[in-house]
């Protein structure tokens, strides 16, 4: 398990290899907005909002608004992943 703050500026992306077999995001969103997308979904996600999504394939965080953006990132990866 592994948390962080995110914090994105506009413009901002954070883009991410695919993390071990069955690893799952969970990012909830404190400040401003995000946009959210893997190769199975995108999502705008706003205060008070938390987007779930696979993380075992590459995913992509992305500021596209006009003001800096954080968030509380948990990454749940399996024991064993590979």
């Amino acid at each position: 398990t592994e948390w962080y703050d995110l914090v994105l500026e506009p413009g901002g992306v954070l883009e991410s290899e695919g993390h071990g077999r069955g690893t799952m995001e969970h990012l909830t969103v404190l400040d401003g907005a995000l946009n959210v997308r893997n190769s199975q979904t995108e999502r705008g996600i706003t205060v008070g909002d938390t987007a779930r999504y696979q993380a075992d394939v590459p995913h992509y965080i992305e500021n596209k608004g006009k003001t800096s953006a954080r968030a509380l990132m948990v990454v749940l990866t399996p024991p064993n992943a590979v």
